[in-house]
């Protein structure tokens, strides 16, 4: 029964990995700035890309305001 057990676990573990397989995906982006690059990326690769906009006045994680502030000598 344990040996059965054994061979069942190993069985699944095997078909679980191969679906985790990386997978080869080439990309067609002309050459451009980002503001069109990354999009057209996200598209391509069928992620969704989150980030402020260009030039966007927001403040900065207040966290990293005091890692600048423990990094200055």
């Amino acid at each position: 029964m344990v040996k059965n057990a054994r061979f069942v676990l190993l069985l699944a573990a095997v078909c679980m990995t191969h679906a985790v397989w990386a997978q080869e995906k080439s990309f067609d982006i002309s050459a451009s700035d980002a503001v069109h690059a990354i999009p057209e990326f996200a598209r391509q690769a069928g992620l969704q890309i989150v980030a402020p906009p260009m030039g966007s006045r927001a403040s900065p994680h207040p966290r990293s305001k005091a890692l600048s502030m423990l990094a200055r000598p």
